[in-house]
């Protein structure tokens, strides 16, 4: 142990790696000097291999406060809801003192299921419970983006059994639906029997025979065969609607130029 003494205070010396290292104990006792000196040694050591000391792990409320609050409110500025969403499961998963005391890797299944079982407790349904649970699990993935832990932690498992909401049409916005959708069939009638009618089809000796009925069937069927799953269940919603409302109407004709008849089996588009 190379220490030495300046006045009253112990300094140490030494080299390490070709270079000179020379530091202030700001100890008066030799002895505690020289153990300074060798855990600088160490600590260069481990440094050297790799080894870093572990950093201690926040618990949920700092976490929730220091780090992922901030984050929130630069991230959605511009988006008042969102924002809204992200405190409310934030101050609901932070007074919940089971986890708001634990450190992230300490964080447990059965931690969390004491939460979903304490907000079933107060009346809560499955989707607000749902969405803060979200919220931790977001959380839990940025801690470790960010290297707040050293393990993997535990995964938050969404509750069965939400009620899903779909958008349905007022009677006044189905009939403005319907006549929108008339008029952009007449126009795409008049302009292919306008093509017809053309000089090059003239020339070719063809005829405006061909209906309009059987020009939206062909691009029917070119849509459906590239149209999504949700896509196409729209289209079907709204189809039978249509039908259902074609028999107690007498402009059938009016409402068959809307949509074609539906095709039992799509045809092949292959040649």
């Amino acid at each position: 142990m190379a220490v030495y003494r300046r006045g009253r205070v112990w300094w140490y010396r030494f080299t390490w790696n070709a270079h000179p290292i020379r530091e202030s104990t700001k100890q008066t006792n030799r002895r505690v000097a020289e153990q300074i000196e060798a855990a600088h040694k160490t600590s260069l050591a481990k440094g050297e291999v790799g080894i870093r000391d572990r950093v201690p792990v926040p618990t949920l409320k700092d976490f929730a406060e220091q780090d992922f609050l901030p984050f929130i409110e630069a991230r959605f500025k511009n988006k008042p809801k969102t924002l809204e969403y992200y405190k409310n499961g934030i101050k609901n998963l932070t007074g919940f003192a089971p986890l708001a005391n634990s450190t992230l890797d300490t964080i447990t299944s059965a931690k969390i299921a004491a939460f979903v079982t304490k907000r079933r407790e107060s009346g809560l349904q499955v989707n607000s419970i749902n969405r803060q649970l979200e919220v931790l699990r977001r959380m839990q993935k940025l801690a470790t983006e960010w290297g707040k832990v050293n393990r993997a932690l535990p995964k938050v498992e969404m509750l069965p059994g939400e009620n899903h909401r779909d958008r349905v049409l007022t009677p006044d916005e189905d009939e403005r639906y319907l006549e929108g959708t008339a008029a952009v069939g007449e126009a795409i009638q008049q302009a292919y029997l306008s093509a017809l009618e053309g000089i090059r089809a003239t020339m070719r000796g063809q005829q405006p025979t061909v209906g309009w009925a059987g020009f939206a069937t062909i691009r029917f069927h070119a849509w459906a065969k590239s149209c999504s799953k949700n896509e196409f269940i729209s289209y079907l919603l709204v189809w039978c609607s249509t039908r259902r409302r074609m028999s107690h109407q007498r402009s059938t004709q009016k409402f068959l130029a809307i949509m074609p008849p539906w095709p039992l089996q799509l045809p092949s588009m292959r040649a």
